[in-house]
């Protein structure tokens, strides 16, 4: 069985990010639009940067960004997948040169097949509940079992995931990776160090 791509999203400072890192997390991911709690200035990204450095694997997650916005992030973090949560065409994930990751608000197995189609480049798809007022990351679930179990495309299940119910999740669908925010945190916007470990060892031994 492969292993299961691991994120670990808005992280926030470098204690976070070192943490992540420790505990086998395949990336972390930055919230770049304005509008969440969980969003990091380019500032503090740099001061991530000096206790981690450039070349971890790193999400940033953007909602209809300019393209200064995104080069601004991959000027610090160069290794790096793109999460586009917005109405970004496909030309313009593709811009950047860099795999992107495109996020769909799903309510029915169209909305998969539909974005299939128009984001063909995309490295993988994000499938988070349909609540489109909190794009960038929901933080609520949804029913796995009405995503297709065989699909070549890759998967990464978000929203709602946590320690006690990432077993549930496996039972139905053998997603190519998960994404987790919320979940590991004590309260929101502060992350939990016990949770973010606890999270990541029920992942890997699930594999």
């Amino acid at each position: 069985m492969k292993n299961t791509f691991i994120k670990i999203c808005g992280i926030k400072n470098s204690q976070d990010a070192l943490t992540c890192i420790n505990n086998g997390t395949d990336a972390i991911g930055f919230i770049q639009t304005k509008e969440s709690s969980r969003f990091i200035s380019l500032e503090e990204l740099n001061l991530i940067k000096k206790s981690i450095g450039s070349e971890r694997l790193t999400v940033p997650v953007f909602v209809n960004p300019t393209k200064s916005e995104v080069d601004s992030f991959l000027k610090i973090f160069p290794n790096s997948i793109i999460q586009f949560h917005g109405e970004e065409d496909r030309l313009f994930c593709s811009s950047f040169k860099k795999p992107f990751i495109k996020a769909i608000n799903f309510k029915s197995k169209s909305d998969l097949i539909d974005k299939f189609e128009v984001y063909k480049e995309a490295f993988a798809f994000l499938v988070d509940s349909g609540n489109s007022e909190n794009r960038g990351g929901t933080g609520d679930s949804f029913d796995w079992k009405l995503i297709p179990k065989e699909l070549e495309q890759k998967i990464i299940i978000a929203g709602g995931l946590d320690s006690n119910n990432i077993h549930i999740l496996f039972e139905i669908l053998t997603p190519f990776g998960v994404d987790v925010s919320s979940g590991v945190e004590s309260i929101k916007g502060v992350k939990d160090p016990l949770k973010i470990k606890n999270f990541i060892d029920k992942v890997k031994n699930h594999e």
